[in-house]
């Protein structure tokens, strides 16, 4: 009744295909999350009331890759943030961007950190 509870317990791994190649670390966390009165959202409110159509483009964008049925791959770092980046900066311009040149801009970046691969067929794809 007064928040809700979020427990981890993963590790971390390298794999070759299906194959676990290295362990890299294990992830184990407790976060207790409280509802509190009081707190100001309006910043939040008002960034995705700015943005909430580039989301849903990029939602859009993504979910037309996975519902191929093939394998994606990403092409970056084990953190991926050049994407995380890159699409929060886009996120920033929406404003003053067409929703053709939005969605242009959102697949040229998923075309340049992702490959999609044909079931069965290996990738050549690399990490940076």
């Amino acid at each position: 009744p007064q928040g809700w509870t979020h427990e981890q317990d993963n590790v971390k791994v390298v794999r070759d295909g299906e194959a676990v190649v290295d362990t890299l670390v294990r992830e184990f966390g407790f976060n207790d999350y409280r509802n509190i009165e009081g707190f100001d959202f309006t910043p939040a409110y008002d960034y995705w009331d700015d943005t909430d159509e580039y989301w849903a483009s990029v939602r859009q964008a993504w979910n037309s890759r996975l519902d191929q049925g093939q394998t994606l791959t990403l092409n970056t770092s084990v953190d991926g943030m050049v994407i995380i980046m890159d699409t929060f900066e886009q996120a920033e311009n929406a404003a003053d961007t067409s929703v053709a040149e939005e969605r242009q801009n959102i697949e040229n970046l998923l075309q340049e950190w992702t490959t999609v691969t044909p079931p069965g067929t290996e990738s050549t794809a690399q990490a940076d």
